[in-house]
């Protein structure tokens, strides 16, 4: 399956589950749901952390710091002077 379909899938089943767990969860414990709420609170936080981080990686960061104009000269035309090992001529420029 495609991420997308993953991700979708994830929130229709996780979503409604979460719910469900956080009702039962408070329910259960209502003399702590002052202790229950924070828990649960530092949880979410915790979650979109681990989300984030994941966003946040090398090859993204790369992106944003790469200057071709200073890392990779470019000749009149906008083709690079220096080629690197990994680096191919466009074959469709004219």
């Amino acid at each position: 399956m495609e991420r997308q379909h993953m991700s979708t899938l994830a929130w229709i089943f996780g979503a409604p589950s979460l719910a469900a767990t956080l009702c039962l969860t408070t329910a259960a414990l209502w003399d702590y749901h002052i202790w229950v709420g924070l828990s649960l609170l530092v949880l979410l936080f915790l979650i979109v952390g681990v989300y984030l981080r994941g966003l946040i990686t090398e090859q993204n960061l790369r992106v944003y710091r790469f200057d071709h104009q200073t890392e990779t000269p470019l000749d009149q035309y906008g083709e690079p002077r220096l080629w690197r090992p990994d680096m191919q001529e466009n074959p469709h420029r004219q």
